[in-house]
């Protein structure tokens, strides 16, 4: 009965007054996921996606649905449809793409020639990461945005491997280079680092503790007159509403030696 209700309102041969507007369906389905009545979330979900395959609401509801279910493949694949298919497609559901599509693992990095080991998650294998590719090969600032979270984990392979061959906006080159910049010191290759580095002070995050970080690094890579560059913008754009951090970033211009006796650059 379901089944054949969800043909008749999609062929439009129910009656006008019961055929369903997108933002009714999406509503209900929510609902009936709410009560754990799968059936009917799907049913309202699928129609929702037929009325506005272009909208992402519908997408980002079956993946949880799916989810729901331990379906976790299944999930992320309208995950990833919606970003394929959805202009409008919001950066939240990358969390969940990160977390479907990763898993976790130990790596090794030495940069400077110091070994840490870290804790971080990685794509579980090439076809998984070939799949992100894919679906965000048209969507910069999202492949940017998820290279940007494995950078911040210390995952220098995967974050790098999602930005081969990529042509970064011009509204995105600063946290591009920002990504760059950390991933070659992760790396230990001090060339690299400094050309990036170099290319993230022309195009500066607003982040003022990314900022404080690439001013850390720098000091870490023996590039001292470049590490005052980044703190001195950090302290720019750092807010007054928290002193703590203003007070750490004066400390680190006046005596920017600090860095050295720390554990570790990242």
């Amino acid at each position: 009965m379901k089944v054949l209700f969800l043909i008749l309102l999609l062929t439009g041969t129910a009656s006008a007054a019961k055929k369903p507007d997108y933002d009714s369906a999406i509503a209900r389905s929510e609902n009936f996921l709410r009560q754990n009545r799968t059936d009917d979330a799907v049913i309202q979900a699928e129609i929702a996606r037929d009325l506005k395959p272009n909208r992402p609401e519908s997408y980002i509801v079956l993946s949880k649905i799916y989810l729901n279910l331990g379906e976790k493949d299944r999930a992320l694949d309208f995950l990833l449809d919606g970003y394929k298919k959805c202009g409008a497609m919001p950066d939240a559901p990358l969390a969940e793409v990160h977390e479907l599509s990763t898993e976790s693992r130990v790596i090794v990095i030495e940069p400077r020639g110091k070994k840490s080991v870290l804790g971080t998650r990685g794509f579980k294998d090439a076809a998984y990461r070939e799949k992100i590719l894919n679906a965000l090969k048209s969507r910069p600032h999202a492949r940017l945005a998820l290279a940007e979270r494995f950078i911040q984990e210390g995952n220098v392979t995967d974050s790098f491997l999602l930005l081969e061959d990529f042509k970064s906006p011009a509204e995105e080159a600063p946290k591009y280079f920002y990504v760059r910049a950390k991933g070659f010191y992760l790396l230990g290759n001090d060339e690299k680092f400094e050309k990036a580095a170099a290319q993230a002070l022309a195009h500066p995050v607003p982040n003022p503790r990314q900022l404080y970080e690439l001013g850390k690094l720098s000091v870490l890579a023996g590039s001292d007159e470049t590490a005052e560059q980044f703190l001195r913008l950090a302290q720019k754009n750092a807010v007054t509403s928290d002193p703590e951090f203003l007070k750490k970033i004066d400390r680190a211009v006046k005596h920017p030696e600090v860095f050295l006796n720390e554990d570790d650059g990242n």
